[in-house]
């Protein structure tokens, strides 16, 4: 594993690393919440036997050193699945970045998301897959799999409803749709 450092792509669990970049600078949450020491933008590369996926993305402004640590690990243009759990920037923000480096990857989220991602961030459509509640992908081994849980609706600051999908690990086979 390597060293907890915000540069390095941490190893969090087998085949599953740590991404995401930190804003030192970011001082307010939702024009709320005192941020003194900044955030970080989570995000979590899935490298599986056949399958490779992304789980979020950062901030708009921080898709270059977002990408320095996912290259530690594997290139953009090498991932299949890019897992938008929901629309808000700080999670979804890098996804027109990573689209138009990687012209294969398809969009992973729900149906009422898929339309947040054409909308938003011009994704078209032949490169969304909405799933369903508990459709799953097989990506890690053949004995677990990622399963998109449940849809969850948030109200943003801005009084907008996004929808967001919560990820469990399971660890007996189960059939994938994918």
């Amino acid at each position: 594993m390597n060293k907890m450092n915000y540069q390095n792509t941490v190893q969090i669990m087998e085949n599953v690393y740590a991404v995401g970049v930190k804003d030192w600078n970011r001082r307010l949450f939702d024009a709320l919440i005192p941020l003194p020491k900044g955030t970080s933008y989570n995000s979590y590369l899935i490298i599986g036997n056949d399958k490779k996926a992304l789980i979020d993305t950062v901030n708009p402004g921080f898709e270059k050193e977002w990408e320095q640590k996912i290259s530690q690990k594997t290139s953009l243009s090498e991932i299949d699945y890019l897992i938008m759990n929901h629309a808000e920037p700080d999670h979804a923000g890098g996804i027109p970045y990573f689209m138009n480096q990687n012209k294969k990857a398809k969009l992973i989220t729900s149906r009422p998301g898929a339309k947040m991602a054409q909308t938003f961030f011009d994704v078209p459509t032949e490169r969304i897959l909405a799933v369903k509640d508990k459709e799953t992908i097989d990506l890690v081994h053949r004995s677990s799999h990622a399963s998109l849980a449940r849809n969850d609706v948030h109200l943003s600051s801005r009084g907008q409803n996004i929808v967001s999908m919560r990820l469990l690990w399971v660890t007996q086979p189960h059939r994938s749709v994918l």
